[in-house]
């Protein structure tokens, strides 16, 4: 709560001394990554640099070879703030998780086969969700503020990596969520539901 006030009144020094306290190696890279976006809307170029400190500092944290669920969080934490930051490279480490992206897909395609609680696929298909669950598995799902993100920062170089994807229903997914990300507030990157809660299948 004291990192949040002092960030949000402007005291972003205070704030970063309070962070390298934090004991919690999650909490601690979610909110270096806060701050240094906060930085980044400073605007100025010693804020910038700043900002660039910072997020060496939340980089240095992480291991860029996840070994496990939170590793991997960690890692698109710093993708994230990167995209604001320094988007070449928030690219460079988000670009060899796409084939990730394409194995977790494929593989949720063919368990769902065998479950009839699943509600990720119809038919064989990924549905489009105008509120998709970050927490159902499908790293697709999990991961769209930092697609959106990354999309704002360099939508053409974001399309390319949306072709890598190998199935057509998720290349059309994220190209759809590219479209919408553009059209939002850069400050404000999330999914935003426009009308009721549906799914349809991605053809």
């Amino acid at each position: 709560a004291r990192i949040s006030r002092a960030a949000a009144t402007g005291r972003l020094e205070d704030a970063e001394k309070l962070v390298a306290g934090l004991s919690n190696k999650r909490l601690q890279v979610r909110k270096l990554v806060s701050l240094a976006q906060s930085y980044v809307l400073r605007g100025s170029e010693t804020d910038i640099e700043a900002a660039k400190g910072i997020m060496k500092s939340a980089r240095a944290l992480v291991n860029e070879i996840p070994e496990d669920e939170d590793d991997l969080n960690n890692l698109m934490e710093i993708v994230k703030g990167y995209a604001a930051v320094e988007p070449d490279i928030a690219f460079r480490i988000f670009e060899p998780f796409v084939d990730e992206i394409n194995d977790n897909v494929q593989a949720s395609a063919v368990l769902s086969k065998y479950s009839k609680r699943s509600r990720t696929f119809k038919s064989g298909e990924l549905l489009l969700k105008t509120m998709p669950n970050p927490n159902d598995g499908i790293l697709l799902f999990r991961y769209f503020s930092q697609i959106q993100l990354l999309g704002q920062a360099d939508l053409p170089r974001m399309n390319s990596l949306a072709d890598r994807l190998q199935r057509p229903d998720s290349r059309l997914l994220v190209k759809l969520l590219l479209v919408q990300g553009s059209s939002m507030n850069a400050k404000r990157p999330r999914m935003a539901a426009s009308g009721p809660n549906t799914e349809t299948p991605v053809n």
